[in-house]
């Protein structure tokens, strides 16, 4: 095992890059505290690490605190134009993003940058060997004993559809001290994010019909357990963090303004779905993307490009739109603090945004604070 902080640190002093700006300056100050070999030496968790971390897909950094329910802007990310695809957030208070090309529903990787969580507009390439894996959810999970370090894991995704499930279908990596990504085993699910933990705990959010949240062996790859997250649907933008012995999970939850717009201006559409049973997953797809599913939304009631999403492109754009899809959070018990089992809950407040990436750090709390 090694630790993962000490590797970025000497790519940052490599760069020659100094620390970030502004308030997170102390937070990168354990990638720069090299010894005289260049190696960082320090484990320890830097400021605002405590909180879990969602990127938009606007590209703007908030962090969001369990305990209060509560979100907050930091800033947009500096990276240059990108699509955000998966998020690690480490000890040394810096957020990995993996960025994608910024095309319309592309899969094309742009690259693995390093920013600082407290100022974001500190970003720094992060030169990695990318081996078998293109695009891919990553989580940062703490070393075993005597190491206070962590390893970045990542899980593959074919970039190709949604995520799917099979047997073999996926893998399981690391990053090596030398940058480069591992194979450390093959998995049962094409995609997944991943949430690592500071006792050296690794899981996935992956699978469908339904949703599952799997525990793996760090060493194998092998699921070691598997829950059902019934009620959940992985929507085309989806994210998860750990916090504090549970599990939070961000999902689409469509535009605010959309439904009561489709109410009043689609009525006759409306009902004919409705009475339709294979339209209702439909116009759910349709409510999550502001209409711009197709042709991920399959399935819509009969008609030249279906009367429903003809209906909102036509008279509901600007409130169903897109660019006003916001998300859902859900909250998995997974450690039964609450004494009901390992409950599924949507809490009742929406983000102020659409999430397509969260993490938290291996500093965040195992138990409930």
């Amino acid at each position: 095992d090694f630790c993962l902080s000490r590797g970025l640190g000497d790519v940052y002093k490599r760069q020659g890059e100094g620390s970030g700006t502004g308030s997170g300056s102390s937070s990168t100050d354990a990638a720069d505290s090299s010894s005289s070999t260049g190696e960082n030496l320090s484990c320890e968790c830097a400021p605002g690490t405590e909180l879990v971390y969602v990127i938009s897909d606007a590209g703007e950094l908030w962090s969001y605190d369990p305990a209060a329910s509560a979100f907050a802007l930091v800033g947009p990310v500096a990276c240059g134009g990108f699509r955000p695809f998966s998020m690690a957030i480490g000890r040394d208070g810096r957020a990995l993003l993996l960025l994608l090309d910024d095309i319309p529903h592309a899969a094309i990787a742009k690259g693995l940058f390093s920013v600082d969580i407290n100022d974001p507009s500190d970003c720094l390439a992060v030169p990695y060997t990318e081996g078998l894996f293109g695009v891919f959810g990553m989580s940062f999970v703490d070393n075993p004993p005597p190491s206070t370090c962590e390893q970045l894991f990542v899980h593959s995704y074919s970039g190709q559809g949604p995520f799917a499930e099979g047997e073999g279908i996926g893998m399981l990596g690391a990053l090596d001290d030398d940058q480069a990504l591992q194979v450390v085993g093959t998995t049962d699910f094409d995609g997944a994010e991943l949430a690592g933990t500071s006792q050296g705990r690794l899981f996935s959010l992956a699978g469908t019909d339904p949703v599952k949240l799997v525990e793996y062996d760090r060493e194998s790859a092998e699921a070691v357990e598997s829950l059902d997250v019934v009620g959940v649907n992985k929507t085309s933008a989806s994210a998860m963090a750990f916090y504090g012995g549970d599990f939070y999970l961000f999902t689409e939850a469509g535009a605010p303004e959309c439904q009561p717009c489709m109410e009043k201006m689609c009525t006759n559409e409306l009902a004919a779905c409705e009475a339709d049973p294979d339209c209702a997953p439909v116009y759910e797809c349709l409510l999550a993307s502001g209409g711009d599913g197709f042709p991920g939304c399959e399935g819509d009631i009969k008609g030249p490009g279906g009367p429903l999403r003809d209906c909102m492109i036509g008279q509901c754009s600007d409130a169903c739109a897109a660019s006003n899809v916001v998300s859902r959070v859900t909250h998995i018990d997974h450690d039964d603090s609450g004494g009901e089992g390992q409950a599924v809950s949507i809490l009742p407040a929406l983000a102020p945004m659409r999430i397509v990436g969260a993490a938290s750090s291996t500093c965040v709390p195992v138990f409930v604070p």
